[in-house]
Parts: structure tokens; C-alpha cells; sequence
């Protein structure tokens, strides 16, 4: 398994220079370019771009060119789109944001990448499967009364098909070089976490019974989405938490096809607040510190460091910070650093690496996903839940906002030994850890997190 890279989604915090500088110290950096196709070589060059990308050359640095939503561009204003117009319009995105001397020129600084991810926003409003009959280019082409799986089916065909044509047309404007490498991925290219959280999700899914969602089907790969909201009430130490919807990307990752990248956006739920501005009511919308500082709670940078652990682990995948274009990078550094120390410690630790590499994740077979209203039963059956016993878990899930204590998920591997992992996201405490095929350990549970190597009767904290 390929060790965790960091990443970001903005060269406002994660400047070209700031990029270099990570680079050189030796941080495991996916580098980051701003794909902007109105602008011209000179604007890339004052950015900072052509040393990042000289550096990303002499040392076959993956790059990430991320950009907004491609597909937006056939839309007119307050429209949803829809996959039933002309074949031949999807190929205009790609037109639009590979076909430029920007983008020629970018090949040109790093003419053998070892990968290159194009990551779309993914965010144009599209139509979904119960609102089709509204679509006159739909209307016309199919008779009424079909099912909700049939129209499910067809809604899926073709974003596909359409889809595909504008990949098909944005790797024929590449270099061949860049096109043997390059994926093509999305924000929430993947299917959705919140399955069975209530019972109306399926309004939301694009399951169909051959396929778990469509984007399989034509994007490469996915950035999916591990936010704490600030527009809902989720937190990071509830059953409604990022922590407890990633285990259900899990069992979906078995309809992955061969090769697909999966990597998580991680978001604290902070917009336009920053840490120095402490409580005020008025941010309570936009910021979900400000809803624990509310709840009587601190939000600190280990507690976010805990948070994104738990969930990079979990899914042992890349991580790739979001937060607003225009963020002030010296307010949130405290927070920046904790997101580079995560993937980072898996590099230098001995121990923690060969977890990564080689570890089994341990299911608790004791309890199901509480997440199971509206399920397929063939969905129900599969192992969905991972997080560890401890003394302070409630004994039964009973509501979205049941307080955790701990999240706690452990590994073994072939040699016998294990690796716990737990976070307390509120502050520190002492629990026991039941780790199935070993017993209880019981630990001090701190906020930022901790790891705990088991070897026989051994248990030691890892040094990281």
C-alpha cells in the first residue's frame, strides 16, 4: 500500500513557495496548481509556478491540477444540467480547459510526470433521477410512468456516456506523455456516506442495482468528501460524525474498478471565522467551532489533528485539505501544521508504516453501522463498522447525537502484533480498548490522539 501523501486545494494557503519549501524539507506533498483557463503564462510565472514545477521534475513530485467545475460552463444561470443534450456540447469543457497555451505550457515545464490528477469541483447542479420528468430533452425521448430503477438506470447511462466523451476529449488534447498518466477525478466522484443515516438518502444516491453510482463509470477517481458541516448539526464526537459515515466508503470501495484513485477532502466546517476571533453567536452558521465553543467545548489544533488521523487511517488513502480561496494562511499555520504532521509521521515511524503497508483493520463484529434505515439487504449484511469497544461507549446507539467518548480502530498483522489508534476529540481520558484476537488494553486518550503498539503482553505507546 502506497504510503499517505498531503495535499490541498489551495495555492492561497499552499503557495508555490510554501509547496517548494515542504518539498525540499522532505514533507510528502501531492503538488498543487490552480487550472485557470482565463488565464495566460505570464500569470502562472509570477505565481511561482515554474520553480514548483521545475522542482516536481527533478523529483517525480505527483501534481494535482485543480479546477472548478468543468461542465458548468453549459449552463445558463440558475439551470440544472442535464446529460440528455447533444453528445458533442461535453466535449466544450474539455475544449475550454485543455486546449489553451496555459495548459501547453505547463506540459511543456514537466514533460514526464509521473501523475498528474485533474481534480474537478464537481459541483454543477445536475438533474436527479426524481426530477427527470421535468427534463424536456428526457420528455422526448422516453415514455411515462417508468420506475424509479428504471429512470435510475437510464439517468446513469447517460451521465456516463457524457461524461466519458469529455474525459475522451480532454486526454486527446494532451501530450502523450501526460495522457498515459493523468486521471481525471472529482469531488465526491464516489458514492455517499451518509447511506442509512435517515431514511430519505436514496433521494440523493445514484445507486442502481448494477452499479453503487455512476461516477464510477467515467471518472478516474475521487476526492470524498470528510467534512464536519457548519450548515448541519454533525459533530466530530457524535454517531453524526465524519468518523462514522468513512466507514461506510469501506465496504463501498469493493465496487471500485481496477486503479481508482481515492483519496479524502478533510474540512473542519470553518468559513470566514478564524481560531484568534474566538466565540461570537453571529458565526454560529459558518462556523462549526464557534457551535462547540457554544456546546462549552474548545476547538484546538489537536483536535483537528485527531480528527483527520482517525480518518486517514481509516481508509489509509491520501488527504487534501479544503477550506475558502481567500483564507488568511498565517491565521489557520497552528491547524496547517497538524494537517502536514498526519501522512507525515507515517513516513518516519518504523512502526507505523509497516501497519500501514501490511495491517489488518479489526470489524467489531458486537455492534452493526447505526446507520441502516432504507438499506438493500444485501447492503445490511456487509461489515460496516469498525470502531473499537471501549468502557466509555454508550451500550447501545439510540440517537444521531449519541455523545463518543473515544473512536478507537486497531489493526493486526501477520506477525502477530497490533496497532490501536484512538482520539478523544473533547479532552483526554482513561478508557479501556477491547481489541478483538487480543483483549482490553487501557490507555490515556488524548485529544490529539495516540497510537499503541501491542506485542504479547506488551503494550507501548508509539513515539511519533
Amino acid at each position: 500500500m502506497i504510503l499517505p501523501y498531503v495535499a490541498h486545494w489551495s495555492d492561497n494557503l499552499f503557495t508555490p513557495a510554501k509547496q517548494c519549501e515542504l518539498i525540499e524539507s522532505g514533507v510528502p506533498l501531492i503538488a498543487n496548481i490552480d487550472l485557470h483557463p482565463d488565464k495566460d503564462v505570464d500569470y502562472y510565472q509570477e505565481k511561482g509556478y515554474q520553480e514548483l514545477l521545475q522542482l516536481c521534475k527533478a523529483l517525480q513530485i505527483p501534481i494535482t491540477l485543480v479546477s472548478t467545475q468543468w461542465e458548468q460552463c453549459l449552463l445558463q444561470r440558475g439551470e440544472k444540467l442535464s446529460p440528455f443534450i447533444p453528445d458533442k456540447q461535453f466535449k466544450e469543457p474539455a475544449n475550454k480547459f485543455i486546449d489553451t497555451q496555459e495548459m501547453k505550457w505547463l506540459q511543456s515545464m514537466y514533460p514526464n510526470p509521473n501523475k498528474v490528477l485533474f481534480l474537478l469541483n464537481n459541483e454543477t447542479p445536475k438533474i436527479r433521477w426524481d426530477q427527470i420528468n421535468n427534463d424536456a430533452d428526457y420528455i422526448v425521448r422516453y415514455p411515462v410512468g417508468l420506475s424509479y430503477e428504471q429512470r435510475k438506470e437510464i439517468l446513469r447511462d447517460a451521465w456516463m456516456s457524457r461524461f466519458n466523451i469529455m474525459f475522451a476529449q480532454a486526454r486527446s488534447l494532451l501530450t502523450p506523455e501526460w495522457s498515459r498518466v493523468s486521471r481525471f477525478i472529482g469531488y465526491e466522484a464516489f458514492a455517499r456516506p451518509e447511506v442509512g443515516r435517515w431514511h430519505g438518502w436514496g433521494t440523493y444516491s445514484n445507486d442502481t442495482h448494477e452499479m453503487i453510482d455512476w461516477q464510477l463509470g467515467c471518472f478516474d477517481g475521487c476526492s470524498a468528501v470528510c467534512y464536519t458541516h457548519n450548515w448541519n448539526t454533525s459533530r466530530d464526537h457524535w454517531i453524526w460524525s465524519p468518523q462514522i459515515e468513512c466507514m461506510n466508503y469501506l465496504w463501498q470501495q469493493r465496487f471500485m474498478p481496477p486503479d481508482y484513485y481515492f483519496e479524502l477532502s478533510v474540512w473542519d466546517g470553518n468559513y470566514h471565522w478564524y481560531p484568534d476571533m474566538g466565540y461570537d453567536e453571529i458565526w454560529l452558521s459558518e462556523s462549526k467551532a464557534c457551535q462547540y465553543m457554544k456546546d462549552g467545548q474548545t476547538y484546538t489544533p489537536e483536535r483537528y489533528e485527531g480528527f483527520i488521523q482517525f480518518c486517514m487511517w481509516l481508509m489509509r488513502c491520501n488527504i487534501r485539505e479544503w477550506r475558502q480561496w481567500n483564507v488568511e494562511p498565517n491565521r489557520w499555520a497552528l491547524w496547517t501544521q497538524k494537517l502536514i504532521d498526519v501522512p507525515s509521521r507515517v513516513w518516519r515511524s518504523s512502526i507505523l508504516r509497516k501497519f500501514w503497508e501490511e495491517g489488518v483493520l479489526i470489524p467489531n463484529s458486537k455492534r452493526a453501522h447505526p446507520y441502516n434505515k432504507n438499506m438493500p439487504s444485501e447492503w445490511l449484511k456487509q461489515q460496516r463498522f469498525y470502531l473499537l469497544e471501549t468502557s466509555l461507549m454508550p451500550a447501545t446507539f439510540t440517537h444521531l447525537s449519541e455523545n463518543i467518548p473515544v473512536f478507537a480502530i486497531g489493526w493486526f498483522s501477520r506477525g502477530g502484533d497490533f496497532l490501536v489508534y484512538a482520539h478523544a476529540p473533547i479532552c483526554e481520558v482513561e478508557t479501556t480498548i477491547e481489541v478483538p484476537g487480543y483483549g482490553e488494553i487501557k490507555v490515556a486518550v488524548p485529544v490529539k490522539g495516540g497510537f499503541w503498539h501491542i506485542q504479547g503482553q506488551s503494550v507501548q505507546k508509539v513515539d511519533v
